[in-house]
């Protein structure tokens, strides 16, 4: 059961990335942004990811997200399954989809009332660092509008050393990302939810029953991770 899954967004290409003018400034507030990936600094990247996100949701005055392990599960495993079998896309060559992912993972289930959505890009050289691929995203208006979505509340970073696709030998070492997002609550606490805001009249029943699809809410934590 879903309330309108997010249209998943056309990928970032390194050579799109590269016509944005140059490398970007790293952010103050978010280390390691302009720092490169290596197989010893993935987790830092993947902090300086998450960081990124929220200071540019904060400046959109929406709530920050919180990673999310069956999230970043299924971003993982997108990530290095592009480049193990050279493919860019959000659907396998078998046809299993983001959500296809988040289901293997726990993330989507059954009972459970959800709204997610993907990004995915790969970089090259400076390209490819966690700054030059949010700027990506943010210089696309599809892909600015998930990134700021305020009905997502979720985030998990996938990383993959590699390009999905045959480059010259000699080219600077690329990056490939995948980024999961969402949002979920059971069914049966959206319905109370709903019965309450049933309740209200005006102005406070609507904010109320935008609240219970995660909208202008702090991070929900009732299920786990």
């Amino acid at each position: 059961m879903n309330h309108g899954p997010r249209t998943f967004l056309v990928a970032v290409l390194a050579c799109c990335v590269a016509a944005l003018g140059g490398a970007a400034q790293a952010s103050a507030a978010c280390p390691n942004a302009d720092t490169l990936p290596t197989a010893e600094n993935l987790p830092e990247i993947r902090a300086a990811l998450v960081c990124l996100h929220n200071e540019a949701r904060a400046r959109a005055r929406v709530a920050p997200l919180s990673r999310a392990g069956r999230l970043e599960r299924a971003a993982s495993r997108h990530a290095t399954d592009m480049v193990e079998d050279g493919y860019f896309g959000h659907d396998t060559p078998s046809g299993i989809d983001p959500f296809d992912r988040m289901r293997r993972t726990g993330y989507l289930g059954r009972r459970i009332v959800w709204n997610a959505g993907e990004t995915i890009a790969w970089g090259s050289g400076a390209y490819a660092t966690p700054q030059a691929v949010i700027d990506a995203w943010m210089d696309s208006t599809s892909q600015r509008l998930t990134l700021l979505a305020p009905d997502f509340r979720d985030i998990g970073i996938g990383i993959a050393l590699g390009a999905p696709v045959e480059r010259d030998p000699n080219a600077s070492p690329a990056v490939t990302y995948t980024v999961d997002y969402g949002w979920r609550t059971t069914a049966r606490a959206l319905r109370s939810c709903l019965r309450r805001a049933g309740e209200r009249r005006g102005r406070q029943r609507r904010v109320m029953r935008a609240k219970c699809h995660g909208l202008n809410a702090k991070p929900r934590r009732a299920l786990a991770l």
